[in-house]
This record gives structure tokens, C-alpha cells and sequence, in this order.
């Protein structure tokens, strides 16, 4: 007849389990605190080495803020320009030109390679079909503004609207809406959208 093992108390504990889940507990506890002592350190920003998504192979857009690579990149401001000038690529890349000029003004578009460096700063490699959009605001101008190209940039001759290639905005206009288009990755399109 085989002999009876005692069973075990229901008090008794499995000590190994025990020290296992406490060691897991303390590295959490621990990873929790050192979060928030990064936060404090911060005052009250929370700093990371790392942070995952699962969007575009552009990175994450927050408000007007664009994180690439570790790289923090805050777009300019809305330019204005009220005098016959070339547009620099970061007043561009701000999307919106402003006039407010009595007088006629003759805005001159970068060139293609200064808005590629300009883009490479934001951590951007425009490709064929790579599209930059911009609107040119003379609402509260009171003369036209025509938007002149640069090299690199061509008018396109085939208009998806009518007046596609209309690059004047008078004052009854007001606003208008310019894509340019990436050919190649050194040339490229203009389109009026309106």
C-alpha cells in the first residue's frame, strides 16, 4: 500500500512564485517612479527616449509641431509680404503669404532646390508626387498680387479647374489656393485650386 503524503496546509505558500511576482512588482514600481521623476525634472514636461506610432512613414503631426527622428520641428508663422520679393522656402512651408499692400506686388516663389532644403530640415525627401500647398491671402490688400515661379517650377498646362493657371490674386479674388506638385524630385508643377 502506497504511503499518504500530507497535504499541503492552506496556509502554505509557494515561496519561489512569491519572490518572482514582488521582483516584478518592485521593477514596475521603480519604472513608474523614474517616469515620474523624469516628469518632475522636466517641470511638468514628460521627456522620452522613445516614442512609437503606427502612422505614415512621416512621423507624428501635433498641432503645428512635426517630430521626425528625434528632430522637433515648428513651422513658421504665416509670412507677409507687401512689396515685390522672393518668398524665402520657410515662408512657403508656413502655407500661408499675406498681403496687405496698396500697391501691386510681384511675389517671386523660391526655387526648387531652396524648398527641398528647407523640407530636409523637417526631415522631408519629396518624391514624385509630392504635393506643397500654400495660400496667398490678399483680403486685406488693395492691389493684386501675382505670384511669379522660379526655376524649377513650371505652370502646368493642363488645368484640373478652370483657370488653373491663373496665378494673379486681385482683390476681388482675395484668396487663392496654389499646389505645387513634385515632377521629380527637383522639378515641379504649379496648380491653381482657387
Amino acid at each position: 500500500m502506497p504511503i499518504a503524503k500530507p497535504l499541503a496546509s492552506p496556509n502554505a505558500v509557494n515561496y519561489t512564485n512569491t519572490v518572482d511576482a514582488l521582483s516584478a512588482t518592485r521593477l514596475e514600481l521603480t519604472t513608474l517612479i523614474n517616469i515620474v521623476n523624469r516628469i518632475a525634472s522636466a517641470n511638468g514636461a514628460l521627456l522620452a527616449n522613445t516614442i512609437s506610432e503606427y502612422t505614415s512613414e512621416y512621423g507624428v503631426n501635433v498641432d503645428s509641431v512635426v517630430l521626425k527622428d528625434g528632430n522637433i520641428i515648428t513651422l513658421p508663422t504665416a509670412a507677409a509680404i507687401n512689396a515685390t520679393a522672393t518668398a524665402t522656402a520657410a515662408e512657403l512651408l508656413a502655407g500661408v503669404i499675406t498681403s496687405t499692400s496698396a500697391a501691386a506686388v510681384a511675389l517671386q516663389l523660391p526655387t526648387v532646390t531652396n524648398i527641398n532644403t528647407a523640407l530636409a530640415l523637417a526631415g522631408i525627401v519629396p518624391v514624385r508626387g509630392t504635393v506643397l500647398n500654400f495660400i496667398v491671402d490678399n483680403s486685406a490688400g488693395a492691389n493684386t498680387v501675382t505670384v511669379g515661379i522660379n526655376t524649377g517650377i513650371t505652370v502646368a498646362s493642363a488645368y484640373v479647374i478652370t483657370g488653373g493657371g491663373t496665378l494673379t490674386v486681385s482683390t476681388a479674388n482675395a484668396v487663392g489656393s496654389f499646389s505645387l506638385v513634385y515632377i521629380t524630385t527637383t522639378t515641379a508643377k504649379i496648380f491653381r485650386n482657387f
